[in-house]
């Protein structure tokens, strides 16, 4: 008897108890699975009719104290024989309204938005594979906009289509052939625009957004093509001008987006918070292999050649020199101003091998000149005769220990190319 009476109180009481607090701790909980609230910067239409009936719709972002105290309540309530559901209602559903649910807040809105308001199609000269379309980037005020080096910047006629539709005609002001970029001028105020900073505002392994008119599939005021990546690294890459079309002697950021396409060259590469990263670089393709690199051209080095300081007869005496000394090996290249010059390959017949330098040797002096970074080395590299020894300060490990070693090597003759 006694056991029965025990289940009736707890029929009583118990499951009413629990049906009321799951009342107060579902909506919690539905609120931290769903997204984040909408940023300021968004407009997200969330009207409904009635005002009271939709906030009571609405989950709440944090128990409050009267709620807690009202749950509290309602519990001794059931306890003493009351009805739970008298204190706890269940929320109201809103019927009759279309509205639609509130969106997800992207984190790549903010920067999405800046790059499509920044950057513009333009149209020239196109010929047999040669395009005569591309994207540029507004980096000013007064109309100066930035896109890659190509056929359709060398015509009489360039076309800009601005992000509202407007068409204005270009102008080139000047280009340059180390880092493949062109800076055009419209006859229009271009109020939207990238600052372009002076220092690299991205590391290795940052989300980047790269925004261009890839196959020229927008057109007018239609935007364009967004590509998320991420970037690779910093570097420099060896673009003989019997392996491509053309080189590009400057650092450039090599990144996993899809840009090398037609159409995308000139588009802006932005972070997360919209800032300019760099510049999409024309499209780059092995002759030999048929592949293609996805990359940008660095917001420092555009800085440099808009300010007139990027030093384009220092740039190519070091890829010529680098080109014309066969010293049998090469250089491990590191991303980075500060990267330590080693030692990657050697050639199995080259003058190196036979001077015995070895993989992963440290260079540390060329002809008694300090060689702290591969700058330095490219720097003295290209002022060495090619005709001469040249004595090498190596670093290497041997054994437990590092070791310095003199290594002397006499340069193989090449040929020069035609210029």
């Amino acid at each position: 008897m006694k056991s029965v009476q025990m289940a009736r109180t707890i029929g009583r009481w118990w499951l009413p108890a629990m049906a009321a607090l799951s009342l107060i701790a579902f909506p919690i909980h539905a609120q931290s699975s769903d997204a984040q609230a909408p940023a300021e910067s968004e407009t997200v239409s969330t009207e409904v009719e009635p005002a009271e009936e939709a906030r009571d719709d609405e989950a709440p972002a944090a128990v409050t104290e009267s709620e807690a105290k009202e749950a509290e309540e309602a519990g001794e309530a059931v306890r003493e024989g009351g009805d739970a559901t008298s204190t706890v209602s269940e929320p109201k559903r809103v019927e009759g309204t279309d509205a639609p649910p509130p969106q997800r807040a992207n984190i790549f809105d903010q920067a999405i938005r800046m790059a499509q308001e920044r950057t513009v199609k333009i149209y020239g000269a196109g010929i047999a594979l040669e395009h005569g379309y591309a994207t540029g980037t507004i980096i000013s005020a007064d109309g100066r906009i930035l896109t890659a080096h190509g056929l359709y910047v060398t015509g009489d006629r360039i076309r800009v289509v601005l992000p509202n539709g407007q068409v204005h005609m270009a102008q080139v002001e000047r280009q340059s052939e180390a880092a493949q970029i062109v800076l055009l001028k419209i006859d229009a105020q271009t109020p939207d625009y990238f600052p372009v900073l002076s220092r690299p505002i991205v590391d290795q392994g940052d989300w980047v957004l790269a925004v261009g008119n890839p196959f020229k599939v927008a057109d007018g005021d239609e935007p364009m093509s967004v590509n998320l990546g991420v970037l690779s690294m910093r570097a420099r890459v060896d673009t003989k001008r019997r392996a491509a079309d053309m080189e590009i002697l400057t650092d450039i950021y090599l990144i996993d987006a899809i840009t090398s396409n037609p159409g995308a060259p000139g588009g802006a590469l932005v972070t997360v918070d919209g800032r300019l990263a760099g510049v999409v670089g024309k499209m780059l393709e092995s002759a030999s292999t048929n592949t293609r690199i996805n990359y940008a051209i660095p917001n420092d080095v555009i800085r440099q050649f808009l300010d007139g300081e990027l030093d384009e007869e220092a740039l190519a005496a070091e890829a010529q020199a680098t080109r014309e000394l066969d010293f049998g090996f090469e250089l491990f290249r590191l991303p980075g101003p500060r990267a330590a010059a080693y030692v990657d390959r050697i050639t199995r017949t080259g003058p190196a091998r036979r001077a015995g330098l070895r993989r992963d040797d440290m260079i540390l002096s060329i002809n008694g000149e300090q060689v702290y970074t591969i700058r330095d080395y490219d720097r003295i590299v290209s002022r060495l005769n090619p005709e001469r020894e040249a004595i090498f300060v190596i670093k290497r490990r041997e054994g437990d220990h590092d070791a310095l070693a003199v290594v002397r090597i006499t340069p193989n003759p090449v040929e020069k190319e035609e210029q």
